[in-house]
């Protein structure tokens, strides 16, 4: 009963192989805005370079929502940075971040090398909503030092809090790769290294996921 299995397997390879059979179908992803937005658009520009014929359907949403739409298969795998990983799920190590705290270059907060949880805590903040993968994290180390943030607005968009940023109503605390090139010609962007550990994104899907 193994061995055609086995066989099939190995044919299967062959077909994967064959440079004459084009590779069709879709791939679906469920992962963060952050992630569609600042992420995935060069691997899978480079991607559709040789898989013309491949076409994805990527949806973004929070932690529950990446979970649930793997865990039921309407999603191939997820994309996304957990703070506990849940029992059945398989993760693989995908790439690394930082945080950092950015705010309007008018304001003028202070030296970087003065900048302390106190500080910002007392600053307005503008979040992400708790169903995000980041404003958990954030707001668990501050309240390890017994702080809380003075949050004035709750935004769903990278961008949008960028502006409201800008315009000086409040700082916000962003993963690396959320701030471009051109984010940094408008904003003043401090390091957060010493308050908070690099935090991993992780490719994930679970052992059993139901087809």
């Amino acid at each position: 009963m193994v061995v055609p299995l086995f066989e099939l397997i190995e044919e299967m390879k062959g077909k994967i192989r064959n440079p004459n059979l084009p590779v069709e179908g879709i791939v679906r992803v469920a992962t963060t805005h952050a992630i569609i937005l600042y992420y995935l658009p060069q691997f899978v520009h480079v991607f559709k370079k040789s898989y013309p014929h491949v076409s994805f359907d990527i949806q973004g949403g929070g932690v529950e929502a990446i979970l649930a739409s793997i865990e039921t298969g309407t999603a191939d795998f997820g994309i996304a940075s957990l703070l506990e990983i849940p029992q059945g799920l398989i993760v693989y190590d995908l790439f690394e971040t930082e945080l950092k705290l950015i705010a309007s270059k008018k304001l003028r907060l202070f030296p970087e090398k003065k900048i302390s949880l106190e500080a910002i805590a007392s600053l307005p903040h503008i979040s992400f909503p708790r169903t995000s993968t980041i404003t958990p994290l954030i707001e668990k180390r501050f309240a390890e030092d017994g702080l809380k943030l003075n949050q004035v607005f709750v935004f769903n968009n990278f961008e949008i809090v960028k502006k409201y940023v800008e315009l000086g109503m409040g700082v916000g605390i962003l993963d690396d790769f959320t701030i471009t090139r051109e984010d940094k010609n408008k904003l003043a962007v401090f390091d957060l290294g010493r308050f908070f550990e690099k935090r991993k994104y992780l490719l994930v899907n679970f052992l059993m996921a139901r087809i």
